[in-house]
């Protein structure tokens, strides 16, 4: 990459004689004008700045997640095996809330550290007591649940960070505090890590909670608040007022405000009607339209399709994400489709590829395309591009196979501006590069990141949401 590119990883990636800068959030790189996109690393000349200052990779500013214990971390006692299938039983450790039964974690309590959470410090408020003093709960939660990196740092380095308080705030783990009121314990508990140096500000707090009376008293505050366990409700206790399975992963996100489940949900984006100008929609494939073969409990929007080996991270049966399975619900519709993989498709002559032809390549301009023009269902293996779906083509320069297919389009009559060309990828370093070009690109499966394969998230884990194909201008990460 040439002087102030991004995003990269390592200095390698950059041209000779450049290094890559290290940043968090809008850090200013030497040599370099503007803040770029927030948490992307940028190749900078060593001699406008001899000595970098190097952040930890993946960290912005610092956030904290606190979660209530009882219907958000756990779900009902011995529900597991029926009414909450993605929960998990732990035999041999004793719940004692709500009438008892062995401790049950929710699909939420199974996967913060596959969360956005995963990369924040971590807390507890919950008016229940985690099965009372010395209890074997208390070990699990501290052990396998409350898993994200920074706060098992923190309990590695200050022993304070794992003591449990009853009704005060001496640590990040509140119990017996009252409904209505937690948001006073979590205002106490970012006043606890600020007393350790660790400052978080309010805007980047969020509490996760099933009991819908908890919620709107953040309204109070600046903090984030969200009501869980949306879809699955206790109406034997308070008529539906406590959750019944507890939390789902994909209710662990970002999201900036107070939101309670009877909250209206948005409307979806009407899809709009085609422009004069013709637009083009490029995906990539792992972990894009694919998620994380055979896995559905993590990913319940995903599909498998049980005789189609995925030769890809491993491999295992194709298993389409949730976009996938919905592109013709989204704008792309009333666009030109291409690819652009790393990948190969599972091989040549493997059935993956005709199945994302005709199964997941669908919109009205492309389908009419392939009818008439046998090209544009032909693969392409770089550095060639004779076509709209092209495959082993380098990390970090996908962005020039976009171009190549731009200029295939043109060779067939279709003219496409820079501003109608939409990527979709779900590697962090693919995104950033597709500045230099004019085109858009957005990196999704931002809410499921895989933290096992290069240890830092930089890979999707359920692939793309339908909901993050939108066709809003520019260059996004996650």
């Amino acid at each position: 990459m040439p002087k102030c590119a991004g995003d990269c990883d390592r200095d390698e990636h950059c041209a000779g004689g450049l290094r890559c800068f290290q940043r968090d959030g809008v850090t200013t790189v030497p040599g370099c004008t503007g803040t770029g996109i927030p948490n992307f690393d940028y190749c900078y000349d060593p001699a406008d700045a001899p000595e970098p200052p190097t952040q930890p990779p993946g960290r912005g500013p610092n956030c904290l997640c606190v979660f209530d214990i009882d219907r958000t971390l756990t779900g009902k006692q011995g529900t597991a095996s029926n009414e909450c299938p993605a929960d998990k039983e732990i035999p041999g450790i004793w719940d004692t809330a709500y009438r008892g039964g062995w401790l049950t974690i929710s699909q939420a309590g199974q996967n913060l550290q596959n969360t956005f959470c995963g990369k924040c410090y971590m807390g507890i408020v919950s008016h229940g007591v985690a099965s009372g003093p010395n209890s074997r709960e208390r070990t699990y939660l501290l052990e396998n649940v409350l898993v994200g990196e920074p706060f098992q740092a923190l309990l590695r380095s200050n022993a304070q960070a794992a003591e449990w308080g009853f009704r005060t705030v001496r640590s990040p783990l509140v119990l017996g505090w009252p409904d209505k009121e937690k948001q006073d314990a979590v205002a106490g508990i970012v006043a606890w890590y600020e007393q350790q140096g660790i400052r978080v500000r309010d805007q980047d707090v969020y509490f996760f909670g099933d009991r819908t009376e908890n919620i709107p008293p953040f309204s109070s505050t600046a903090f984030n608040a969200r009501e869980i366990s949306c879809g699955s409700r206790d109406m034997s206790i308070g008529n539906g007022m406590v959750g019944l399975c507890g939390a789902a992963t994909d209710e662990i996100v970002d999201t900036k405000g107070v939101v309670v489940c009877a909250d209206p949900k948005p409307l979806p984006t009407p899809t709009p009607p085609p422009s004069q100008e013709d637009c083009l929609c490029i995906f990539d494939i792992d972990r894009t339209l694919t998620g994380k073969q055979g896995d559905v409990k993590n990913c319940p929007d995903n599909r498998i399709e049980n005789t189609i080996w995925d030769t890809a991270y491993g491999g295992g049966w194709l298993t389409l994400s949730d976009a996938a399975q919905k592109l013709s619900e989204t704008f792309c519709n009333f666009c030109y489709l291409g690819l652009i993989s790393a990948g190969d498709a599972g091989g040549r002559n493997s059935p993956q590829r005709p199945y994302l032809l005709d199964k997941v390549l669908i919109s009205e301009k492309f389908s009419k395309l392939r009818a008439a023009n046998g090209e544009a269902s032909a693969w392409s293996d770089y550095p060639r591009v004779d076509s709209p779906l092209v495959l082993k083509w380098p990390n970090l320069q996908k962005q020039n196979a976009a171009e190549d297919i731009v200029a295939w389009y043109a060779q067939q009559g279709v003219t496409i501006p820079p501003s109608k060309v939409h990527f979709y990828g779900d590697r962090t370093e693919n995104i950033g590069p597709f500045a230099d070009k004019g085109y858009n690109a957005r990196e999704i499966s931002c809410g499921s990141r895989d933290y096992s394969l290069y240890s830092n998230g930089m890979v999707g884990y359920c692939g793309a949401k339908a909901s993050e194909i939108v066709d809003t201008p520019g260059v996004a990460g996650c």
